[in-house]
């Protein structure tokens, strides 16, 4: 029992427990998760920034040096030779007005002629401060790029039918490669009107990816181990607030257990006084011969209140003397039913007993007995006369399992709705006064319970104001 108790603390326990880690653990993703789109949001905001107003320097970059492949070049235009001087003069007369042009102030960085293609730009700068860089033609073809990685940039161009060309970056996952996130951002290269191609930029993520993947491991993993050590610190918690209960509770079974044992032989020895007294005692000393019928009767209601305590007290400490053999419940409840017959018939209830012959269960038919008693007999008890209690037994097959019900239905006055849940505590008694009408202690269900219970079966009850109960008993059938 303490055990079962054990295990629900624990349980209890390690939910608060796991609750508590579960907040924290959600608590500290979310931060992790805000960041982590805090993080990307900066990183889109630094690409469109670095973007903005470099259109213009696919004609002309004045970050590149002169010596840079395409930029700062002329490319030659045709030479017509005339009468009016010769090619040499016409080359002269440029350069004299290149150097004008610089001495007066006016310097400006050579533009490409004569473009044909996007080969024929100049690609700015800016785009090598991003991890890599692909530069595409009209008809979508890779002209140029800054990637490294061959496989890195197989599985770039793989997604850049996904990538938008709104200008706005968008995140993509590669399956493999040194890069297993990027964020990319494509545009239109577009230069006095005309569009020569496309190209995109991209920043490298893998380095946070990573660092979330490894963070929300480790989340997971401190996330398990915070449930065993829960559990564990559950289990040694509960077992110590238990411990306290389970010596009281002991101790006081052991006292029970003791003083019921004790009792029965005084109230033997008392019985036995009463009855020699009331053979010995003549008819004509009336007053005498109640007081010791008043004895003996008190002396009997005790022994049983002794025996149902010790009974009980055995139930609790698990040893009930439940000897495993065949027991026919058909005989069983006709000899019950026989030996309270007489209690019936002074208060004029009719008892009846419906029940088919060789239903066999495994288990102790002095107990057994005792259970269909108590039904029987409080059902007589709590049945008005003139009224009506009937037993029946009959084999029965519940979840794929066969059992042997037994039904006590009785025609008196009910249980209240209330109090159907509580019948089958100790002493628990719905009605106080009745046990001044009825007797008993409130110990008969509470028995009939254990008993079912220690020969893994059941005991139920429906009852109607007025109307009668019905208290039925599982118990397994022998195959």
């Amino acid at each position: 029992m303490f055990k079962k108790l054990q295990l629900q603390m624990t349980l209890s326990y390690t939910l608060i427990l796991i609750s508590i880690l579960l907040v924290t653990n959600l608590f500290i993703y979310f931060l992790l998760q805000t960041y982590n789109d805090s993080q990307m949001s900066n990183e889109s905001d630094n690409m469109l920034n670095s973007l903005n107003g470099s259109d213009s320097a696919w004609l002309t970059d004045t970050e590149f040096a002169p010596n840079d492949e395409g930029a700062g070049t002329t490319a030659p235009g045709p030479v017509a030779e005339t009468g009016d001087g010769s090619a040499e003069e016409k080359e002269e007369s440029v350069t004299t007005q290149s150097s004008e042009n610089t001495q007066n102030g006016n310097s400006t960085p050579a533009r490409p002629q004569h473009i044909e293609g996007v080969s024929d730009l100049i690609v700015p700068s800016v785009l090598k401060s991003f991890s890599f860089f692909l530069i595409f033609d009209t008809a979508g073809n890779l002209v140029s790029h800054g990637v490294n990685n061959k496989t890195t940039l197989a599985l770039l161009l793989t997604k850049m039918d996904q990538v938008p060309t709104d200008g706005q970056p968008a995140g993509f996952e590669l399956e493999k490669g040194p890069m297993t996130k990027v964020q990319l951002l494509k545009r239109l290269i577009v230069v006095n009107g005309v569009t020569y191609g496309s190209y995109c930029v991209g920043r490298d993520l893998t380095l946070v990816a990573e660092t979330m993947k490894n963070l929300l491991q480790i989340m997971m993993i401190a996330f398990f181990i915070g449930i065993l050590a829960s559990t564990l610190i559950g289990y040694r918690i509960a077992g110590r607030a238990m411990k306290p209960v389970q010596d009281a509770y002991e101790t006081k079974q052991r006292f029970l257990a003791d003083a019921s044992h004790e009792l029965r032989t005084p109230i033997s020895v008392v019985l036995l006084s009463a009855e020699s007294l009331d053979r010995e005692l003549h008819a004509d000393q009336e007053e005498a011969l109640q007081n010791v019928r008043d004895i003996r009767e008190e002396s009997f209601r005790m022994r049983d209140l002794v025996e149902r305590l010790l009974f009980l007290a055995r139930a609790d400490s698990m040893k009930l003397p439940t000897k495993k053999a065949d027991v026919d419940i058909s005989d069983t409840l006709r000899q019950t039913v026989d030996a309270l017959a007489i209690m019936a018939g002074d208060k004029q209830i009719a008892l009846e007993l419906d029940c088919p012959s060789a239903l066999i269960c495994q288990g102790d038919q002095k107990m057994l007995a005792s259970l269909f008693t108590v039904l029987i007999d409080n059902g007589i008890k709590y049945t008005p006369p003139l009224g009506r209690v009937s037993v029946s037994g009959r084999a029965t097959k519940i979840g794929g399992h066969a059992w042997v019900e037994v039904k006590v239905t009785d025609s008196g006055i009910g249980i209240p709705e209330k109090d159907l849940t509580k019948i089958f505590q100790r002493f628990y008694r719905s009605d106080p006064s009745r046990t001044l009408k009825t007797g008993g202690h409130g110990l008969g269900l509470a028995i009939a319970r254990e008993i079912a219970q220690a020969h893994q079966g059941s005991i139920e009850v429906t009852s109607q104001l007025n109307a009668g109960s019905v208290f039925t008993v599982r118990l397994p059938k022998k195959a």
